[in-house]
């Protein structure tokens, strides 16, 4: 694993799972730069401050539903130079509400990152659920 690698790890993935995990709308915010663009192939695109307020109303309504939510990733490549990285994998997100079956989704990503002030935030993110599974999930590897 390159130093780059571990240290898109520890700044981004390992944050963005706790984040998840704990429902933490601010967490989830801070590994994502404010100059963000998002876009999703359900035929959503926007900046930042969208996304983050679609996330956190996503997040506040499983909270007040007692729901486990759990998200994980795994990568088909990783593009890396000293201040930029692309990053394409497939996640999996488990939720878990009280008295309901679980639920288990997938889709595919790619994220451009950008190291700024001695970490890295994620600047570029698209994905989508289109045409992804269990197979691919378990096909692609995990982050060292």
């Amino acid at each position: 694993m390159t130093d780059i690698v571990a240290d898109l790890r520890r700044d981004i993935w390992v944050r963005f799972v706790e984040a998840y995990e704990n429902l933490d709308i601010k967490a989830f915010a801070d590994v994502h730069d404010p100059g963000l663009l998002r876009a999703e192939g359900a035929g959503w695109a926007g900046g930042f401050d969208a996304y983050v307020e679609r996330v956190g109303a996503f997040f506040a309504d499983m909270t007040a539903k007692g729901a486990d939510l759990r998200i994980g990733f795994r990568f088909v490549e990783h593009v890396t130079s000293d201040e930029i990285a692309s990053q394409r994998g497939v996640y999996r997100i488990v939720m878990a509400v009280p008295g309901e079956p679980e639920l288990t989704f997938y889709g595919r990503f790619h994220t451009f990152a950008r190291r700024s002030a001695g970490r890295w935030r994620i600047v570029v993110d698209y994905d989508t659920n289109a045409d992804v599974g269990a197979d691919d999930y378990d096909r692609a590897d995990p982050l060292p």
